[in-house]
């Protein structure tokens, strides 16, 4: 949920609410606007870089690969982990911190081609990913802009793995008209 990360946060909540508000003003949010609202896109891109979509990805080796001197032979189903990816702390620094700044062209442009894969990659990424990119920045835009949010909780949400990701106890929040 492009949620998660946002209501412990409220600064970088509000800040979202803000920015929308300067871009769009009184009008509904619309595709034009997107290109407008950098910390949004942000925030989106750093929550599912948290917390992926699917957990981890099958794959089937086309050739015998080596890992040392471990062969995984061809044609075997293999799991890439998005998660631990976007976990590992030699390709993100701080892994654990909601950190949107991160984003930011320059340090962007220093990962490696797949430190980030929340959709797949390559020929084989999800067919949905800029839908489902469209929905959560038109979702989140427009929720920040009306709403504030509290959540109740003090700890941080464990999540429970099946095809895609779910908080294992659900996300309770109180909601209040801006």
């Amino acid at each position: 949920s492009p949620l998660h990360g946002l209501p412990d946060r409220p600064d970088r909540y509000r800040r979202v609410g803000v920015e929308r508000d300067d871009v769009v003003g009184d009008d509904p949010i619309g595709w034009d606007h997107l290109d407008d609202l950098p910390l949004l896109d942000r925030v989106i891109d750093e929550t599912l870089r948290q917390h992926p979509p699917v957990h981890s990805l099958p794959r089937a080796t086309p050739r015998d690969v080596a890992f040392g001197d471990h062969v995984v032979p061809e044609r075997s189903e293999v799991r890439v982990g998005a998660h631990a990816n976007h976990h590992d702390d030699r390709l993100w620094d701080d892994p654990d911190a909601f950190e949107p700044e991160r984003w930011q062209q320059q340090r962007t442009n220093q990962r490696p081609r797949f430190a980030y894969f929340p959709f797949g990659g390559g020929p084989r990424h999800c067919i949905g990913k800029h839908l489902a990119k469209l929905e959560a920045q038109l979702i989140l835009a427009r929720t920040a802009s009306r709403y504030t949010l509290d959540s109740p909780r003090s700890e941080r949400l464990e999540f429970r793995p099946s095809l895609t990701m779910h908080p294992k106890d659900g996300m309770p929040m109180t909601v209040h008209e801006r």
